[in-house]
This record gives structure tokens, sequence and C-alpha cells, in this order.
């Protein structure tokens, strides 16, 4: 129980030490919080930016579970959502693919790659708004829905100079109560009944608060090891 316990505690740190973290100069999310008090997907959402020759890369992965997907709502919001800086965001992005695992329908088009004059244009349910977002489809089934293991790797350039993976490591415009995020995603067909749910990572003062609980417990797991260990 108390080795179980003392985990609990290093993961709960080494989460926050991975929000939003940079490895190797790349910017990585796992998205697994629901913000806006709907129903928690089994799975999660991985997105990760580097900067490569000609732009930043972007790869979104699925590891959503059972018949999960990333989809839209009837009011048509939803997708993947993410912020970028000002300059680049009146249109400005350039999206090409670059690779990709899954039949999923998903092409360059303005169908499925959103961005509109000005920021802060798509909203995500109980958090706020974003600056562009890839739309996958609902209909199909799931051969042609973003879910299971699929994955996608676009390249993200502009005609303005400097696009940088850091300007894409901006929170949302705050309207709805939750957040600011730096990304959010709306999920579908969760559970038994087909519910949906906005993921996104997780708040670093969540992750933080969590860590410190644990704490009085990790520290007392170590000395009841070092008390009751054998020589």
């Amino acid at each position: 129980m108390g080795r179980l316990i003392f985990k609990k505690c290093a993961a709960a740190m080494a989460g926050f030490l991975l929000v939003g973290s940079s490895a190797f100069g790349a910017i990585e999310w796992t998205l697994n919080y629901e913000f806006s008090e709907a129903t928690q997907p089994e799975g999660y959402l991985f997105a990760k930016l580097e900067n490569v020759t000609g732009g930043v890369q972007l790869t979104l992965e699925s590891h959503l579970a059972g018949s999960e997907f990333v989809g839209t709502n009837p009011q048509a919001q939803g997708g993947w959502l993410f912020n970028v800086a000002s300059a680049f965001a009146n249109g400005n992005l350039n999206v090409s693919e670059v690779t990709r695992s899954g039949s999923f329908l998903w092409d360059t088009t303005a169908a499925h790659f959103q961005q509109t004059p000005g920021n802060n244009e798509y909203r995500a349910d109980g958090d706020g708004l974003y600056d562009f977002r890839f739309i996958f489809s609902n209909s199909g089934g799931a051969t042609d829905r973003f879910g299971g293991s699929d994955r996608l790797v676009v390249l993200l350039s502009s005609s303005v100079p400097g696009l940088d993976e850091t300007d894409f490591q901006l929170l949302s415009e705050d309207t709805g109560g939750k957040g600011p995020f730096y990304v959010a995603a709306h999920v579908q067909s969760i559970g038994p009944n087909g519910e949906s749910g906005w993921i996104t990572v997780p708040e670093p003062s969540t992750v933080i608060a969590g860590a410190l609980l644990l704490l009085p417990f990790a520290a007392s797991t170590v000395r009841f090891m070092r008390k009751n260990r054998t020589a």
C-alpha cells in the first residue's frame, strides 16, 4: 500500500512536469482532462509541435478507446482546436500533409482545416475561443473517423516570417468560466450511451494541488520503508 501511494505521488509530480513539456525542443501535450463537466473519455489524445525545415511540424495522435472519436456537435462546435500568435492568425497559416496512419477522412481543404481572419474564432464548450482547428468526419463509421490509433502529421508554415513552435503555446481567450487552455478537442461516442466531452491538458494548478496533497503520504511511506527495511 505504501509503495502504491508513493508511486501515485511521483506520477502526480511527473504529470505536472509534462504539462506543455518541451522535450528536445518539442512541445508535447497529452489531452486527458475533461473540462466541460460532461463525460470523461476512456482514452486520450496527444499533440506534438516541433520546429523543422520549412515551418512547424504538428503531430496529432489518437489514443482513444472503443468507438471514441474526435468530432463536432450539432452546433458545429468541435474538432481539435489550437491557438497561434496573432501575426499568423489572420488566415496566414498554410497546412500540408506529411504523413498519416489510419483510414480517417481528412484533407487540407477549408472543410477540414479551418482558420478565419482574426483571432478567437472557434469556441470550446465550457472554456473559450481558439484560432484554428482540425475538423474530422462525424459520419461513415469508424473507418472514416479520427479515433483508435489514428495519426496525422502536418507541416504548418506561413508567408509571414518567423513562425516557431512557441507561437502555438498560447492560451485560449477565456469566455466560458473554465480554462484558459492551450489546446482542446471534442470527443464523441464515449461510453455505452454515446456521450461526448471536451478534453485538454490538465491545468498546472490542478496537478500541483494533487501532488501536494500526496506529499505527506509519500514522506510517511519513505519513513516506513526505511524503518522496516531488512539488512
